[in-house]
């Protein structure tokens, strides 16, 4: 990498209707690798399809993350990514 880091652009969270879940949403922005931005979300939050139902959507160097497992505050979801994005 350059030199330049991956930074969380947001981090919203929603009801999914008619159930007690949420969806969490991540936007990440200067992703200059989706193959690290992967191994940086699998490190956090699991294996997917095991630990995990995200899906990545994007292109260039901004990403979209969704996800409705794991259930986590919106706090805990920040603190887990500036984390690991700070040691990345």
């Amino acid at each position: 990498m350059s030199g330049v880091f991956m930074i969380i652009e947001s981090i919203h969270q929603e009801p999914l209707e008619n159930t007690a879940e949420l969806l969490t949403k991540v936007v990440i922005d200067q992703v200059e690798s989706q193959c690290i931005l992967t191994r940086i979300m699998t490190t956090v939050f699991g294996k997917p399809g095991v630990d995990n139902d995200m899906e990545f959507f994007g292109s260039g160097d901004r990403w979209v993350i969704l996800w409705t497992q794991p259930q986590l505050s919106l706090a805990d979801t920040e603190a887990r990514l500036a984390q690991v994005l700070r040691s990345s």
